[in-house]
C-alpha cells in the first residue's frame, strides 16, 4: 500500500534526498524537499504546511517506478528511530 504511515524527522528526509541525488544523479530528476525554516520552526502552521509538503514529496517518490524500488528508499520506509 502507498498509504503506510512513516514517522520521520526532517533530517531523515534530508538524508534520503541526499542519498537519492547521489544514487541517481541527473538520470532521474529528484524534486527538492520543502524548505527547512530555521526560525519559527515550531509554529503549528509552519509544521502543518511542511508536513503536507513532505507527504506530497513522498507520494511522488512512491509513484516513481525506479526510486520506489531502490534500496535506499526501502531503508528509509522501514527505518525506525529508536529515540
Amino acid at each position: 500500500s502507498t498509504h503506510r504511515p512513516v514517522l520521520h524527522r526532517y533530517k531523515h528526509f534530508d538524508w534520503l534526498y541526499e542519498r537519492l541525488l547521489e544514487k541517481f544523479g541527473t538520470a532521474i530528476p529528484i524534486p527538492c524537499l520543502p524548505d527547512k525554516q530555521v526560525t519559527g520552526r515550531f509554529e503549528e502552521e509552519f509544521i502543518r504546511v511542511r508536513m503536507e509538503r513532505l507527504q506530497g514529496w513522498m507520494s511522488r517518490m512512491c509513484r516513481h517506478p525506479v526510486v520506489c524500488q531502490s534500496e535506499v528508499f526501502t531503508l528509509f520506509l522501514t527505518y525506525k528511530d529508536e529515540k
